[in-house]
């Protein structure tokens, strides 16, 4: 229990890689780490981490494979800070992540998932634009001038494919990432944003078609499908991860880093400061001027933004267990859609024939309900007010309407649509000259099923 946790040492309970175990009446604190928790898994991670090390693009992704290396040996997690400073400089043709990351299925928001892939990089003009425009996004947030960053460095923003990811990566795979997740390393040192583009540019046609006639209301349904997956969706996710998560800084009085601080709230916090950024940025003109789309073309986009991520929530509602929102990234969702609906904000739900829907009423009044959501969350953050994010997100991100997931679970029963989506990556295979990798031949001759039964097998392997 939480009360249980709170005898240990305040160090131990906010380590991303120990959790905690019940024994002989006492509590045991259990490192993820060689000779820890885990122990033969790291092993097998860390012999290939070394054999990876020579094949390194630079000196500075060499040094962050062996500073890796070093974490899972020591399993102190200043080790792991070292490692991510190292990482996030490194900007190769070829990169990957490895570790104990990502904390949403915590119930603290502190202890990490195991998380790995292999990607290399793809052509991305459009990112490239919006990296070196981060300081003037910056400028333009709506939040207090004292919470913008005044020096803003290019942040390393690439497009990647994927090869291959396990863990919290795969098969069900996230669409980008910005990383490390250490504010004072991000303040200090910049972060890395990664799009992942074979991901990303997944998905069925005749799906998408369905959706977008069962979900939205007439008058957006052209749009949807012209620039929803084309345009929208990546431009969204770009922005949610270039300008989002980069962005902001704590107050000068801060003592603490907002993580910690903000406690059981922060991800959900930080996930929809991050989708609010993307949602206010997209009416800026700076994107015209990058070439994301034309003038002509600008409200329809911004239309379209607004309509496909809030009803697309709605939409999905179906996959929330029971009428509680627990899931970081659901939350942000839906504090955002219930702040705008409850505050009046240009938008409202109506009902088709006993069906649920979302029907913008005033464009520029939905975007000032962004700003002004944006700008109290981001105080939240800076501030590091916990009471007042707890107040919010119980709020407006907590419960769901019962009639309206229902509804939503019956039409999506209808469709016979999925919920989520996993992938199935190229099996690799090496070919050796000598001893030597000298070539790889690539195979798509597995399913879901036996991909997942071989990367079990491969579990202790230390052969290729």
């Amino acid at each position: 229990t939480s009360a249980d946790l709170e005898l240990l040492d305040p160090e131990l309970q906010s380590k991303i890689n120990v959790r905690v175990a019940r024994r002989d009446g006492g509590l045991e604190p259990e490192v993820y780490r060689i000779g820890g928790l885990y122990s033969r898994e790291i092993e097998t991670i860390c012999h290939f981490l070394r054999l990876a090390i020579p094949f390194a693009d630079s000196d500075q992704q060499r040094r962050s494979l062996e500073s890796l290396v070093v974490f899972y040996e020591s399993g102190d997690e200043e080790d792991f800070r070292r490692h991510c400073i190292d990482w996030l400089k490194t900007d190769d043709h070829m990169d990957y992540i490895n570790g104990f990351i990502e904390v949403y299925l915590d119930p603290r928001g502190v202890i990490g998932q195991f998380e790995a892939n292999v990607s290399f990089r793809a052509v991305a003009d459009l990112i490239d634009g919006m990296a070196e425009n981060a300081g003037y996004f910056e400028q333009r947030m709506p939040w207090p001038r004292k919470y913008r960053r005044v020096q803003v460095s290019r942040p390393v923003a690439n497009v990647v494919n994927v090869l291959v990811e396990t863990g919290d990566s795969g098969p069900v795979s996230p669409a980008a990432y910005n990383l490390p997740n250490y504010n004072d390393v991000r303040r200090d040192h910049g972060s890395k944003n990664v799009i992942l583009q074979n991901i990303e540019n997944t998905w069925s046609e005749e799906l998408l078609r369905q959706s977008v006639d069962e979900f939205f209301l007439p008058q957006y349904r052209d749009n949807a499908m012209k620039y929803g997956r084309t345009l929208v969706r990546p431009l969204e996710v770009y922005m949610h991860e270039i300008i989002g998560h980069g962005s902001g800084q704590p107050d000068e009085k801060l003592d603490g880093d907002p993580r910690t601080l903000l406690g059981r709230v922060y991800s959900a916090l930080e996930e929809c400061r991050a989708d609010l950024v993307a949602l206010w940025h997209i009416a800026d003109p700076k994107l015209i001027e990058l070439g994301a789309f034309d003038l002509r073309e600008q409200r329809a986009v911004v239309e379209t933004m607004y309509i496909n991520f809030l009803q697309g929530w709605l939409s999905r509602v179906d996959r929330v267990p029971g009428l509680e929102v627990r899931e970081a990234h659901n939350r942000g969702n839906h504090a955002i859609l219930m702040f705008l609906l409850e505050g009046g904000h240009g938008l409202e739900v109506i009902q088709n024939d006993g069906d649920y829907f979302l029907k913008i009423t005033d464009l520029e009044d939905v975007r000032n309900g962004i700003g002004k959501l944006l700008s109290k969350i981001q105080v939240i953050k800076s501030t590091g007010n916990r009471e007042a994010a707890e107040k919010l997100f119980d709020q407006f991100g907590t419960r769901l309407d019962e009639d309206w997931k229902a509804n939503i679970t019956q039409r999506k029963k209808k469709l016979q649509a999925p919920k989520i989506k996993a992938f199935v990556f190229p099996r690799l295979e090496p070919v050796l000259e000598d001893g030597e990798i000298a070539d790889v031949r690539i195979h798509h001759d597995e399913d879901l099923t036996a991909q997942q039964l071989r990367f079990s097998r491969m579990e202790y392997s230390t052969s290729l």
